[in-house]
């Protein structure tokens, strides 16, 4: 039967997920339609063993390929060479997918195959509770938004992309030249932004497929593991940055401000981990200087709270920052309000 999407789990030292990762998959009616690559990053505890009793189980639908401990970018790369699937899709080991949810798009696609990106909300779920949370939509405003038709990419009403979001079609993933950065962490962002000036049409539904799993302390986007792997996030940030300055004239104007929005965010996220470090002046500035060299207009951001106290402190050489910190934390806190 032909295979008309590819999962890629990368998968390390996730022996106490990786069965309801796969289950989730297995408890549909399109599992053979389902070309699912689990990527073991060198694993050292029971992730291979489980794994490879799911593919004997299930051979035409699961295959595993060990590696040594390359990170998550180095899965993505591989995954995608041996992508049998017409669309592909990133599903993190101990996230899920929704039954429903992937047998409609399963449905959608066997009979649909010129859409290059396939936009979906996706779930919260709370990691220790197993609760939905809420339903996470990627558009500026949901009214607006034409569900169930295609459309060329840049008439979508959105201002940002999330892997969880996205399935694309495998060949578009193929022919790009750009390889997401390995051994490093916070590439999700990489894989997003580097398909874009690729995508000409998409289509949205309304109904969600990707079931994300938050809460774990060992998750990356913990502030204890951002503080610990902060070279590795600026990092990431500074290539999106060189990429939009040396794509800048290939990008349409929607794919422009998706790209800006994304680096707005991990600037954001950058100068939280300093302000979380107790005494960032030193980095901080460092990181400013570096980052105004290298594109003026992105250095500036957007006109958000943070931002403008940002600015205010780049005036004064940061003689104002532990105002900023405080300032900085009450903002968090309310976002955190905010989004209860």
């Amino acid at each position: 039967m032909e295979k008309l999407l590819t999962i890629s789990v990368a998968a390390y030292n996730v022996e106490k997920y990786i069965g309801r990762a796969l289950d989730s998959y297995i408890n549909t009616c399109v599992l053979d339609y389902l070309d699912i690559i689990v990527v073991n990053d060198g694993s050292d505890d029971n992730t291979k063993k489980i794994v490879e009793e799911y593919e004997r189980k299930y051979p035409n639908s699961i295959r595993l390929i060990n590696q040594e401990n390359n990170g998550h970018g180095s899965t993505i790369n591989k995954s995608i060479q041996l992508a049998k699937g017409l669309y592909y899709k990133i599903v993190d080991s101990d996230d899920t997918i929704d039954k429903i949810g992937l047998e409609k798009l399963i449905s959608f696609i066997k009979n649909n195959r010129n859409i290059d990106i396939i936009i979906n909300p996706f779930n919260y779920y709370d990691f220790k509770t197993n609760n939905l949370i809420s339903i996470k939509y990627p558009f500026v405003d949901i009214k607006s938004v034409i569900f169930n038709k295609e459309q060329k990419f840049d008439e979508l009403n959105i201002n940002d992309i999330n892997i969880h979001s996205i399935t694309t079609r495998t060949d578009i993933l193929k022919q790009k030249k750009e390889k997401i950065d390995e051994n490093c962490f916070y590439v999700d962002v990489e894989y997003v932004i580097f398909q874009l000036k690729y995508i000409k049409n998409c289509i949205s539904f309304d109904y969600p497929i990707y079931n994300y799993y938050i809460g774990d302390t060992n998750q990356s986007i913990n502030i204890e593991n951002l503080i610990k792997r902060r070279e590795m996030h600026k990092k990431v940030l500074f290539r999106l940055v060189n990429y939009y300055n040396e794509n800048f004239n290939d990008f349409s104007e929607k794919t422009k401000d998706i790209i800006k929005n994304r680096i707005g965010y991990f600037m954001y996220h950058q100068y939280k981990i300093y302000l979380s470090m107790g005494k960032p002046k030193e980095e901080l500035i460092k990181f400013d200087e570096e980052l105004k060299f290298k594109n003026i207009d992105l250095y500036r951001g957007n006109d958000s709270i943070v931002m403008k106290i940002i600015r205010l402190n780049r005036l004064s050489g940061y003689k104002f920052i532990n105002l900023f910190m405080k300032i900085f934390k009450i903002y968090e806190e309310s976002v955190i309000r905010n989004n209860n």
